[in-house]
């Protein structure tokens, strides 16, 4: 089997990835093709547990996968390719939560601004829950794959943007990853100077909004072989990737300490509950971080309906005023 594509939640408790692998005989009867499906597995004392298969209605008979999680964990971002209901019969980007009972909520298409009829993929999901990245084909690109970003608007998503020369080559760019510290971008290519298929590479975002020359990330977590689906803890010290470095094996995940010239800013976060003091129920609340050196707004979500739960990761080396508000 082959396993890679994995995200991490900001607790750095719970793991999700993706599993290449003969279908599920209780979903897909007679089918004998190979195809992709969600796993997870938790940390219990420092070492992470035997992982556990995701199950419908995120996983179905189609291929699943290439997913990011919100950072507390509770919404999934993932690839489905010839999922009926989609844009095409090329590959959507989907969105699912899970609900108060704990289960998965029915995937939602993001719809014909984000999705189209060419390839959408890797989509990557910022630690406020405002920016996606992902990957895609479509006209507008500098080559074959290219990075797009798109914000949320309400309760819909912004016309993307290819992030331009800065990022993207004539080659492919695939698998970026946000760190929650929202101004280092990793991902995947083989269109900048590199070792092999595919490098990974970090691009820094500057003051002005445009993005630093990324770097490749060297030797020994780069090789000839291609390296992808990088992603960093929130802390910024471990590092998960998929690559089949070893002769003889399929993919598989790794782990490792970042070096410290290409570590992120180290986050840390904020966890809590909006409530009405007089039925103790769960509000659904606006909340902001705002940078108190600037004014600037860092972050701004709302809880989770019905049960008033919210996360908040928050950047080092900077004072920040946290606001909670709703009518009444």
């Amino acid at each position: 089997k082959f396993e890679y594509w994995p995200s991490l939640s900001v607790d750095e408790q719970t793991i999700f990835f993706t599993v290449l692998q003969p279908p599920n005989p209780d979903l897909e009867p007679g089918r004998l093709k190979l195809q992709e499906d969600f796993y997870y597995a938790r940390k219990e004392g420092g070492v992470w547990v035997d992982r556990t298969y995701l199950g419908p209605p995120v996983n179905t008979n189609t291929n699943e996968g290439a997913q990011s999680i919100t950072a507390d964990g509770k919404m999934i971002y993932f690839t489905s390719c010839n999922r009926p209901g989609g844009q095409s019969r090329m590959c959507d980007l989907y969105a699912a939560r899970i609900d108060a009972d704990g289960n998965w909520t029915d995937p939602v298409n993001l719809g014909d601004r984000v999705n189209t009829r060419y390839s959408e993929k890797h989509p990557a999901i910022s630690a406020d829950g405002r920016t996606l990245y992902f990957t895609s084909n479509r006209p507008g690109g500098k080559g074959g794959y290219d990075i797009w970003m798109t914000v949320r608007e309400g309760e819909f998503w912004s016309k993307p943007v290819n992030l331009g020369d800065s990022i993207n080559t004539p080659g492919i760019e695939q698998s970026p990853f946000i760190h929650p510290d929202q101004q280092s971008l990793y991902f995947s290519s083989d269109g900048w100077p590199g070792l092999g298929k595919g490098d990974v590479f970090i691009s820094r975002l500057r003051s002005d909004g445009s993005w630093n020359t990324p770097r490749n990330l060297g030797y020994p977590i780069n090789t000839f072989n291609e390296e992808m689906g990088f992603v960093v803890s929130a802390t910024g010290d471990m590092a998960y990737y998929s690559t089949n470095r070893r002769e003889g094996t399929d993919t598989d995940i790794f782990s490792f300490e970042m070096p410290e010239e290409v570590r992120p800013l180290p986050v840390s976060y904020i966890t809590g509950r909006v409530y009405d003091a007089r039925n103790m129920k769960g509000l659904e609340a606006l909340f902001q971080l705002i940078d108190l050196e600037t004014g600037a707004l860092v972050m701004e979500s709302v809880s989770e309906p019905a049960e008033g739960d919210y996360f908040v990761s928050l950047p080092s080396g900077t004072s920040y005023a946290f606001n909670v508000s709703m009518p009444g």
